[in-house]
């Protein structure tokens, strides 16, 4: 393999994650310059910027590189973005094109199969990445209602982030037929693992048993989180596929949404 001629990120000690099931549209010419280097680099994504020529690479690891055509050189990071000049007004490319590729994933890995949180006179919709051990994952679910008055529905989807036990609450909690199953399932899950400080074992969360569908709905949506560049939870994905990764509390999340222009229903 030829050396690069500037590597700004380093990517050689990053290890190689397992086959992604995301499908979206890339260069796989590109694609497979990067993955048979000796980088063990697993591409999900490229986009070309028409006018500086060089694509966007976004790694199954959520990292974020600038390379041309020949993959001659790295220039990398998340902090590495292109702006394009449109009738004088520079755009961020980078941004347009990362949260595309966000709504994409969460449409393919995620879709409808979450535990919804439907508000009553719907104005927006968010993607939140829970884990029922996650003490801010607690707090939002205990103020759900909040949300829900300002107009935001609640999409849940599972990323255990805190081991086997949370991964058990949700592959239980998703195999339930009913919303208010679901919902009492995770609410029951929460408080046990809360008055025991998260130190509860799986006889004494006492879940209901798991489905096979289940189980790859949870393999999805961890995934999804993952390829996100979710580091822990909550992670909220907004209509447009912005991701806030942290807790925002359900005044300044509408807030936030007004300020932004987003449209609601």
């Amino acid at each position: 393999m030829k050396k690069l001629a500037l590597v700004t990120l380093i990517l050689s000690a990053m290890p190689l994650a397992a086959t992604a099931a995301y499908t979206g549209n890339m260069d796989k010419e590109l694609a497979a310059k990067i993955e048979s280097s000796d980088a063990k680099m697993e591409v999900v994504m490229t986009h070309k910027e028409p006018v500086s020529g060089l694509s966007m690479v976004r790694l199954s690891t959520s990292e974020i590189f600038l390379t041309n055509d020949n993959f001659d050189f790295i220039v990398g990071g998340q902090g590495q973005q292109i702006f394009t000049n449109e009738d004088g007004s520079f755009t961020n490319a980078t941004k347009s094109a990362n949260e595309s590729f966000n709504l994409e994933l969460v449409n393919e890995l995620v879709g409808d199969s979450t535990i919804t949180y439907k508000a009553p006179e719907e104005k927006y919709q968010v993607t939140v990445f829970v884990d029922p051990a996650c003490g801010y994952c607690q707090k939002l679910h205990s103020e759900i209602d909040q949300y829900l008055e300002l107009g935001i529905t609640v999409n849940f989807a599972a990323f255990p982030v805190y081991g086997n036990n949370s991964k058990a609450i949700l592959e239980s909690a998703f195999s339930a037929k009913s919303f208010s199953e679901q919902s009492e399932i995770i609410k029951q899950a929460e408080a046990t693992l809360s008055a025991s400080r998260g130190q509860a074992t799986l006889e004494q969360l006492d879940l209901p048993s798991s489905t096979t569908e289940a189980v790859d709905v949870v393999s999805k949506h961890t995934e999804a989180g993952r390829m996100l560049g979710l580091r822990g939870t909550p992670g909220i994905v907004l209509e447009h596929g912005e991701v806030i990764p942290s807790y925002v509390s359900a005044g300044d999340l509408n807030n936030y949404l007004i300020q932004t222009g987003q449209l609601s229903k």
